[in-house]
């Protein structure tokens, strides 16, 4: 996903934590009200309706002297469910988002986003995950494409299963399917692929683990003006979770991916992936996260082939009160563009971003959150005409019961 866009911000799940997807990788939100203090997951069924108000001066994310403002408020209804049913339990987090903005009407859209699991278990040894994602967000390809406003929706379906071999051994197995679907698909095709994991993990009685999954997918593109046809993806992958100490929670994932293509090999790509993040619970009343990433994405448009990204963030948050909590995130990144085709317009393109959001919520009553936020992002692109300043005003109410 490899564009600029509107970034559509909204009061989605009941998350606590904000979370700022940077370089454009997806669709941007502010940072959300978190769920109600006093719910327990042991059985729980709670809605949801609430309401958002921004103010973006940098819509298009344009380069200054060609900003346009707008007012956007986004409305949402939804629900969480997690029920228990002896082994087995059933989780849903559901939303309606509606999205209107004041002067540009054609960026108006209402999404409809899931996440849900059955947690199943045939016996205490045997278990594993059936699960279902729905996300659609707004999405741009930028100053390339005249601020062509692009529609993304994304579906996951998986399967998987563990198997407890001994003490601490577990066998691990899955299938699964990815769907990108794009309204303007013939500027960045639409793509499916299908596959299966394998792996084993070691979980210690500390509960530190290390696990090891090999996943292989049969992929294709349709639509578009390319013909890329077919691929094929490979992935090593070790995850790592470790309870330094009371305090510090380290995890991480360390990767390899291939990506072949059947009928277009130019656009082939490989690489190491991985991700670390650690989260210090300094007092009771205060924490800091922090993170670092890289990543691979296929860009499959006759700008390029592929991207490279690689991510820094540090998220301290202070909580005065058991109502009250004040959150901070910076977030810098790079993203370098390679593997272009001989006709590539974004040969020799790295972009630099910087983000940071600020943060301050207040559970007012037992059922009522609101929350102010700012957002401020800044890109600095080696090509010209790409870069860009973009401030985000947000006031939010949210009901919980």
């Amino acid at each position: 996903m490899p564009h600029t866009q509107p970034r559509p911000r909204g009061l989605q799940t009941a998350a606590a934590a904000m979370m700022l997807f940077s370089l454009g990788a997806q669709a941007q939100m502010l940072m959300q009200p978190g769920p109600r203090s006093d719910l327990s997951d042991a059985d729980t069924l709670e809605w949801r309706a609430g309401a958002q108000w921004q103010r973006d001066d940098n819509v298009f994310l344009e380069p200054e002297g060609q900003t346009k403002a707008d007012n956007i408020l986004v409305t949402t209804v939804g629900l969480r469910v997690n029920k228990p049913y002896s082994l087995q339990r059933l989780e849903l987090d559901l939303s309606l988002d509606n999205y209107k903005y004041d002067r540009y009407s054609a960026l108006d859209f209402t999404a409809l986003n899931y996440t849900g699991a059955y947690r199943w278990a045939f016996t205490p040894k045997l278990r594993g995950n059936l699960m279902a994602e729905r996300r659609e967000y707004g999405d741009r390809f930028g100053a390339l494409s005249n601020n062509l406003v692009n529609r993304r929706t994304e579906h996951n379906l998986g399967l998987d299963a563990e198997y407890e071999l001994g003490a601490s051994w577990r066998a691990l197995a899955g299938v699964f399917e990815r769907r990108s679907e794009n309204s303007a698909s013939r500027l960045e095709p639409d793509a499916t692929v299908r596959g299966a994991e394998l792996g084993a993990r070691y979980d210690l009685r500390s509960g530190n683990t290390l696990a090891y999954r090999f996943r292989q997918g049969q992929g294709e593109y349709t639509g578009g003006v390319l013909n890329v046809g077919h691929f094929t993806d490979r992935q090593h992958e070790l995850d790592m979770g470790w309870q330094a100490s009371g305090q510090v929670r380290l995890g991480g994932k360390l990767g390899w991916l291939e990506r072949e293509h059947e009928a277009q090999p130019v656009r082939d790509f490989s690489g190491w992936t991985g991700r670390l993040h650690a989260t210090w619970q300094a007092t009771g009343k205060s924490s800091v996260a922090v993170g670092l990433a890289r990543d691979l994405a296929s860009f499959q448009s006759d700008f390029g082939t592929y991207y490279e990204d690689l991510r820094l963030f540090i998220a301290p948050q202070w909580k005065p009160t058991a109502k009250t909590a004040v959150r901070l995130r910076w977030e810098h990144g790079t993203r370098t563009y390679k593997g272009q085709t001989a006709t590539a317009l974004t040969a020799g393109r790295e972009d630099r971003l910087n983000a940071v959001a600020l943060g301050l919520e207040w559970e007012l009553a037992r059922a009522l959150r609101l929350l102010a936020s700012v957002q401020r992002e800044e890109r600095n692109a080696k090509l010209g005409g790409l870069d860009y300043k973009a401030t985000v005003f947000g006031l939010s109410a949210l009901l919980v019961f």
